[in-house]
């Protein structure tokens, strides 16, 4: 780099801050604790399910094309039970603010 290239970089480091210098919105659009957690868990839920169900099906092709190997019936079995494991865990990121949040007094209902 040659020093002749140096004020070129600098004004166009200069006339770009403004750019750079801009207020960002608040992408969840939320602000208290209660309303970015049910944020987060209305919209971790279904991506959670869509994954558990493509666990199934991947299990139920794994099951179809293992014609008795018991390697490839093994593994149809663990992807089954990563799709429940996802169905649970997906319940659970449904359920669990809810019961944190009540036991802690504060009106999910109205907030969620």
């Amino acid at each position: 780099m040659s020093l002749r290239n140096i004020p070129i970089i600098v004004g166009g480091i200069i006339w770009a801050s403004p750019a750079l210098a801009q207020v960002f919105k608040n992408p969840i659009a939320k602000d208290d604790l209660l309303g970015v957690v049910c944020a987060i868990r209305n919209g971790l839920f279904p991506l959670l399910m869509a994954f558990a169900v493509i666990a199934f099906i991947v299990s139920a092709y794994f099951y179809i094309t293992s014609n008795g190997d018991a390697a490839k019936v093994t593994r149809a079995k663990q992807a089954l039970l990563g799709g429940i494991i996802g169905v649970v865990i997906a319940l659970m990121a449904f359920g669990l603010p809810t019961i944190i949040f009540e036991l802690f007094g504060a009106n999910v209902a109205m907030a969620c």
